[in-house]
């Protein structure tokens, strides 16, 4: 006797079973797990959370270099350890390589002199100063000053692994090239203006012209640090996107 279609099993049905197996493909831990590190992040790593030595003058020394660490492995260290682990990847194709290297040069002596000029020119802003640099007590220290700015490149390493490596290389190839780039841009943008002030938007995270580890030597970093960088933008070839 044929089965009623009202009490046919519903084979395309979401299940326990089927749920937690998706949540486990490669896709999915990438969407879950950054919402996961950028909350704890902006809720626990960042400058104003940090309240061990509060009153010493070197406080916004340390709560720099804490909100730095904890962006570095939130954002990078931890992404880094599922990709090798969980993903088998190696990180080389979520773009921690060297690009290009003549053709940054040469990108970057074009772009470089005119951006540092233009972050000069900004640089009397009211604003501008009430902001940068984050632990202002290193001014009248070349050696503090120093060590903050290789932990802000630390930093920036990490955020362009976990936006444009982790995020949008590894869903480039489930997803395809623009949805990659569209989804990064979301968290990416939000972690960057938490707040939404009434500032330009950065537009980096537009930008798929982006690898993960050699952006933090371009001008993005350096304008207001005038450092040259050793590769060039990656370029959109095929399905990838390569320096």
């Amino acid at each position: 006797m044929p089965t009623s279609r009202n009490h046919q099993p519903n084979q395309d049905g979401l299940t326990v079973p089927r749920l937690l197996a998706e949540l486990q493909t490669p896709k999915a831990i990438i969407l879950w797990s950054v919402p996961i590190l950028l909350t704890i992040w902006v809720y626990y790593g960042k400058q104003a959370h940090f309240k061990l030595l509060e009153n010493t003058q070197e406080h916004d020394l340390y709560s720099t270099l804490y909100e730095y660490t904890a962006a570095f492995l939130l954002m990078f260290f931890i992404p880094a350890l599922i990709a090798k682990v969980k993903f088998g990847k190696p990180l080389r194709d979520l773009g921690v390589q060297m690009g290009n290297v003549p053709e940054g040069i040469r990108l970057t002596a074009v772009v470089l002199p005119i951006l540092v000029g233009a972050a000069w020119l900004g640089s009397a802003d009211a604003a501008m100063q009430a902001e940068y640099p984050l632990a202002k007590s290193t001014m009248q220290h070349l050696d503090r000053f120093a060590i903050v700015e290789v932990f802000y490149l630390l930093y920036y390493c990490s955020w362009e692994f976990l936006f444009r490596g982790f995020m949008l290389f590894g869903l480039q190839e489930p997803l395809g090239t623009v949805p990659a780039i569209l989804i990064q841009t979301i968290p990416s943008a939000r972690a960057l203006r938490p707040s939404w002030p009434e500032l330009p938007l950065d537009t980096s995270p537009y930008e798929p012209a982006r690898s993960c580890i050699p952006p933090c030597f371009t001008p993005s970093w350096a304008l207001p640090r005038t450092c040259l960088s050793p590769c060039g933008s990656p370029k959109l070839h095929g399905a990838k996107i390569q320096v």
